[in-house]
């Protein structure tokens, strides 16, 4: 591995001595950072990771302990800056663990009494390992690249970011042209495409999370009156024609469907890491597939858009969906059962962080069958082993015999009282239940 690369803060010898013994242990692929300064959008002020260690899977961050203007820096929020500076420019598709650790002495009074404090390289090498051992499911993303863009937003100086104060000032005297250029953010644009080149054949799975990584390109992306940030809502996908011949056309509908239903869900995930609606979708998703000549098999290019314009499009007649009672995620009933739970290969996959985290929800909670035009709902798993926390329909557990489903029922999946299931306890998930409407956005 090669030596620990910096940032442009300044890093304390403690730190630089436990980067470079760290760089010299671990295992690769490992990169490790010191001294990375992250622009806080809500502030006009920068924070400072004095340490990162980025794997395949995860990150583990450090702020020095001893670090003399700490005010409010503390390694929740350094955290949560750096998944929504590589969320933001794109650098992960899908959510990244992240650990973070006070590195020295003891934390400053009143600080993150629960975040581990680490005292050498020792320490923290210890927590890099488990971290990696508990790596996400599935190929992680090539720390090198992770690390590459993290320097990128780096190099953005807080010079460069206008305070909102000179935003004020410049909105004031620029008045005059607010008219024309609302008009202007609310046309289509068509933003720099995404190339993705492979040795082999490009399949529907992986462009999803290339479809995910254009939606949160910073260069796709508009701010609009309130500091929200616009991502686009239309996608054309551009493939080889025999590719596109044998993988795609056949299962169009259903691939562009797929793809939708994740692109909402990471928008979802993204806003939750942030702890709040920080980005918002221009308008109904749609994504289009479109063969081209000048594509090789092993490439796909992506273009994204922003069109307010776009309707939202219809669901089939009476299809029947699920839908969470935030309005955020919506799953169709497809087929005669559904399986719904906490592990990927259900049917409706509840993979929010809320729901992993805290575990009330089984792997297969419960499952949906449809039988003489109906649809009923039995907890557990289709072979019979019932959920661990219960289900609920409208208040009321389902009993071994199911439940029949009317529109607007309301289903709850785990509860910690089954005398008195509730809504907002955490990790428990409401969904409810129609017979069939138009697809809401």
């Amino acid at each position: 591995m090669t030596g620990p690369r910096s940032g442009s803060a300044q890093a304390s010898e403690l730190v630089l001595d436990i980067a470079r013994e760290l760089a010299e242990s671990l295992p690769s692929p490992v990169e490790v950072l010191v001294g990375i300064a992250l622009a806080d959008p809500n502030l006009d002020r920068q924070v400072v990771l004095d340490l990162v260690v980025l794997t395949e899977g995860a990150a583990c961050i450090g702020i020095d302990a001893a670090r003399g203007n700490l005010g409010s820096t503390t390694p929740r929020l350094a955290a949560k800056l750096l998944i929504g500076s590589l969320q933001q420019g794109g650098a992960i598709a899908q959510p990244l663990a992240v650990y973070a650790s006070w590195l020295g002495g003891t934390p400053p009074k009143g600080h993150d009494g629960d975040v581990p404090v680490l005292s050498n390289s020792s320490a923290v090498r210890q927590y890099v390992l488990g971290a990696m051992a508990g790596r996400l499911r599935g190929p992680g993303t090539a720390p090198r690249d992770v690390a590459d863009r993290l320097l990128e937003h780096d190099s953005n100086s807080m010079a460069e970011r206008p305070s909102p104060l000179s935003r004020l000032r410049r909105g004031l005297m620029n008045l005059s042209e607010l008219p024309r250029a609302i008009d202007a953010g609310l046309q289509q644009q068509i933003r720099e495409p995404l190339i993705l080149r492979r040795h082999r054949p490009i399949l529907p799975a992986d462009v999803s999370g290339h479809l995910a990584r254009a939606m949160l390109a910073k260069r796709n992306i508009l701010e609009d009156a309130d500091y929200r940030r616009v991502v686009p809502n239309d996608y054309f996908v551009e493939l080889n024609e025999t590719n596109y011949r044998h993988n795609y056309a056949p299962i169009e509908a259903q691939v562009c469907e797929r793809w939708r239903e994740n692109l909402v869900a990471t928008l979802d995930t993204t806003n939750e890491r942030w702890g709040r609606h920080v980005f918002k979708l221009a308008g109904p998703v749609r994504i289009r597939i479109q063969p081209s000549p000048d594509i090789a098999p092993g490439n796909v290019r992506v273009r994204a858009a922003i069109d307010p314009n776009v309707e939202a499009r219809p669901t089939s007649a009476g299809s029947a969906y699920l839908e969470s009672i935030s309005g955020r995620h919506r799953w169709p009933l497809q087929g005669d059962r559904t399986t719904i739970g906490r592990e990927k290969n259900c049917d409706v996959w509840l993979d929010m962080p809320a729901v992993q985290a805290a575990r009330l929800v089984s792997g297969c909670h419960a499952h949906i069958l449809y039988r003489e035009d109906e649809h009923v709902l039995l907890d557990g798993e289709p072979g019979g082993k019932p959920s661990t926390n219960g289900t609920f329909v409208n208040g009321r557990r389902v009993g071994t015999e199911g439940k029949s489903l009317e529109d607007g029922d309301v289903i709850l999946l785990a509860s910690l009282d089954p005398e008195r299931p509730r809504l907002d306890t955490p990790g428990v998930v409401a969904l409810a239940f129609h017979a069939g409407a138009q697809e809401r956005i």
